[in-house]
């Protein structure tokens, strides 16, 4: 088992696709079926590490606050999002803890089955400790790049919304909200 399959894994609670290359337009569609705040009910990364590390598994996950608004005026925030993993691989030589937090903010549009986040400011940090087989525990500090574009397909249907974003690797990661009063 290498390292960084669990390092991998453990940072999967922050993963995002490769970033949209078209910018921001303000004409640019917008459903009104997506208007509204949004909380996350099933799919996300948890589910994509189930389906796609095949050498270790996730023993806990835990999220708080994994929300996300749409306005009308195409302007979108992110909850302030805390996520915890603790991951292990299966021969259990090794685990992990990744932990993450932040906000996102920045413009959407959605159109022909397409979602758009164009972020323009995204505060976020976290930290992975890995323990491997000599018992030492080796901690970094994570600093995911700065803001990125991404786009996504969805469905959305009353009071639910779903999202099939392209990873770098494995499958797409699929994630179900469901829609606050």
């Amino acid at each position: 088992m290498r390292i960084n399959a669990v390092v991998l894994a453990a940072c999967a609670i922050m993963a995002m696709s490769d970033a949209a290359q078209a910018g921001w337009d303000s004409h640019a569609p917008r459903d009104a079926c997506l208007v509204g705040t949004w909380k996350m009910t099933s799919g996300g990364a948890e589910e994509w590490m189930r389906q796609n590390i095949h050498k270790a598994h996730v023993t806990a996950m835990s999220a708080q606050n994994n929300t996300i608004t749409l306005k009308a005026d195409g302007t979108f925030m992110t909850g302030h999002a805390t996520a915890k993993a603790n991951v292990e691989a299966n021969d259990g030589t090794m685990h992990g803890t990744g932990t993450m937090q932040g906000q996102a903010s920045g413009h959407w549009s959605a159109g022909r089955g397409t979602l758009k986040l164009f972020t323009e400011a995204m505060n976020a940090q976290g930290k992975v400790t890995i323990t491997g087989p000599d018992g030492r525990p080796i901690t970094v500090n994570t600093h995911p790049q700065g803001p990125q574009d991404s786009a996504m397909t969805y469905s959305c249907r009353g009071a639910a919304f779903t999202t099939t974003q392209p990873m770098p690797r494995g499958t797409a990661m699929t994630t179900t909200y469901t829609k606050l009063p």
